[in-house]
């Protein structure tokens, strides 16, 4: 059955209450009814989804659809080997945690340094280029092999080195399928059914070296890690940067900053980092206020008003403000999304930073709604499935070049090994003849291409630069890069690329870090024994590079402003030329905010 993670695919179960009249929804493929809509659009979502393996040939990043065709292929495929060689094959099967190509090899290679009594495809040497089929009948302790004549009957006994096996009665992609038909991966190892082991007289209980294996594997659930294995483990780091604003408005001020940044170009208006957002609703109303009471309610779509022909004469109807501010305000109250607290006309210089995150919160909401964010959005949803099926085909493509070429170079390998067995003693160049007297070129060993030609290198440059742009365009979703063993989730905004934003577990607060050593000490601390700080620290080595990079030019460019600030320009010669400097942390400040879309006056 098909594989959602490590989950066995069931299809669910029609209702129970149906009846002959009743009208359901149907799944193609699998059959499925559903009463309600909902439940299925659902479940056919999840079916659609690219997460999908198929437990037969191992084939991931499929959907549900393709899992079962390839499962039914396989089964098609599926030929049962020679009863002779399944005991074999099934033992060195069982707890294997190797990948199913390299087991394939390994029981290959097993299959050609040892014969199977009651095989009779062997060969026994008579001669420096004579040879007759004979059946394996025993090995004896001395090493030797009894062995019967199949033309005459006749019984010998042999050494090794007068036998070999004409070929394996089985191919690669035939051994493959068995395993896979034969066996489910569990705990990173490959697990016979029940079924076969009993037939075949397979031990299902692991043995010591495979308890051993597993009772040190990782990534372990975090609050399963012993004491000794956070040894290694460097001091905790605290993030000390606060925020000077109530923890409560924090979700919100968040919300409105991340949104006025993403869409920038959308609302016309110039980013600005958190902290000059947060010094703006706590000090006096300035250019940064005023830009964002200006710029939101541009991307506002407010309805056209109407005249009521029946409307009574005496009742003459409620102007409306002439500023798009005051007038965005108003419909939002008449919608429920401004408090009733907030009197109208609103003064920002008259309101706290809670009551501005009010109005900023309700005004942003009303921009969600317009044709301008859901026509960016639509875009953008459309650029990220582009850079997918990029990605997925260029993916693709590389397998297939793969398997191909390593299809290639087993075959030749293949083809030398028998003709090293076949006893000849011809001059290996004279063997490598071809019918038209060139002399064939000698394959590299599998995966030896990749190397030399550099293609594996360039495939995983291209699948870093897909990754890279899907990360860049897909603005629209956030999620926090990891948590750690204490529930704490780390952030990165786009906004302010040189700050890491830690989230508290249990009362939600916030903090940051900014300087590139405590990154460091952060990634010291992560454990990644442990499945939750694993997948953070393999994210956060993602993101390093230009986190610290951002974090570097941050620190650099405060740096310079707070010397600026602190030294006065010298006096010019002409006393007609001295340009003024800016203050220090002029982009962390509110008054020395511009917006450069503005309309020039």
């Amino acid at each position: 059955m098909p594989l959602l993670g490590t989950t066995v695919w069931t299809p669910t179960p029609p209702p129970s209450d149906l009846s002959q009249h009743t009208l359901v929804w149907t799944i193609r493929f699998t059959h499925e009814c559903f009463v309600s809509y909902e439940d299925y659009s659902a479940q056919l979502e999840l079916y659609r989804r690219r997460e999908w393996t198929c437990s037969k040939t191992g084939r991931s990043n499929l959907t549900l659809e393709e899992c079962l065709l390839s499962e039914r292929v396989a089964t098609h495929k599926s030929t049962t080997l020679p009863e002779l060689y399944i005991p074999l094959i099934l033992s060195l099967t069982q707890f294997s945690p190797k990948k199913a190509a390299d087991l394939v090899t390994e029981i290959n290679a097993h299959l050609k340094l040892h014969l199977l009594p009651g095989e009779s495809n062997i060969c026994l040497r008579v001669g420096s280029r004579e040879s007759v089929p004979v059946r394996v009948l025993a090995e004896l302790p001395n090493g030797q092999f009894e062995v019967q004549v199949l033309h005459d009957g006749h019984h010998d006994t042999v050494t090794r080195s007068q036998l070999y096996r004409r070929e394996i009665p089985f191919t690669r992609d035939e051994l493959k399928r068995f395993i896979l038909s034969s066996t489910t991966r569990q705990d990173g190892m490959y697990v016979l059914n029940s079924e076969l082991a009993a037939i075949y007289n397979i031990p299902v209980d692991p043995p010591e070296h495979v308890l051993k294996r597993l009772s040190h594997r990782f990534p372990l659930p975090d609050e399963e890690l012993q004491p000794e294995d956070r040894q290694d483990e460097g001091p905790r780091p605290v993030a000390t940067g606060t925020f000077d604003i109530a923890p409560t408005l924090l979700p919100d001020v968040f919300f409105i900053w991340d949104f006025v940044v993403t869409f920038e170009k959308q609302l016309l208006i110039t980013p600005f980092s958190l902290f000059t957002f947060i010094l703006a609703l706590n000090s006096d109303p300035g250019a940064l206020l005023h830009s964002l009471c200006c710029s939101l309610p541009n991307g506002i779509d407010l309805p056209v008003a109407k005249e009521d022909e029946s409307q009574d004469s005496a009742a003459t109807p409620q102007p409306e403000p002439a500023d798009p501010f005051q007038r965005c305000l108003v419909h939002a109250a008449a919608n429920g999304l401004l408090s009733a607290d907030i009197e109208l006309p609103v003064d920002m210089e008259r309101l706290d930073a809670a009551a501005r995150v009010a109005v900023l919160k309700s005004l942003v909401e009303m921009v969600l709604e317009s044709s301008v964010v859901r026509g960016h959005v639509d875009a953008l949803v459309e650029d990220l499935g582009e850079l997918r099926r990029l990605k997925r085909d260029e993916s693709l493509e590389y397998a297939k070049r793969r398997r191909l070429a390593l299809e290639c170079e087993s075959g030749v390998q293949s083809e030398a090994s028998s003709e090293s067995e076949s006893g000849s003693e011809d001059d290996s160049a004279t063997r490598r003849k071809s019918k038209g007297g060139e002399t064939k070129r000698t394959k590299p060993a599998p995966g030896s291409w990749r190397k030399k030609d550099g293609e594996y290198f360039a495939y995983k440059a291209r699948i870093a630069e897909f990754d890279d742009q899907i990360r860049r365009t897909n603005t629209l979703r956030r999620e926090a890069l990891g948590m750690d063993r204490d529930g704490r989730g780390y952030w990165l905004f786009a906004g302010d690329p040189g700050v890491l934003f830690v989230q508290e577990a249990n009362d939600g607060e916030w903090s940051y870090f900014t300087n590139p050593e405590e990154v460091e000490q952060l990634q010291q601390w992560l454990n990644a024994k442990g499945a939750r700080e694993r997948s953070l620290l393999n994210t956060l080595g993602h993101y390093s590079s230009d986190l610290v990079d951002a974090m570097q030019k941050r620190l650099a460019e405060i740096k310079r402003n707070s010397r600026a600030s602190t030294e006065q320009p010298p006096p010019s010669a002409r006393g007609s030329s001295t340009r003024k400097r800016k203050p220090a942390e002029s982009r962390f400040r509110d008054d020395m905010y511009t917006n450069k879309y503005a309309p020039k006056s």
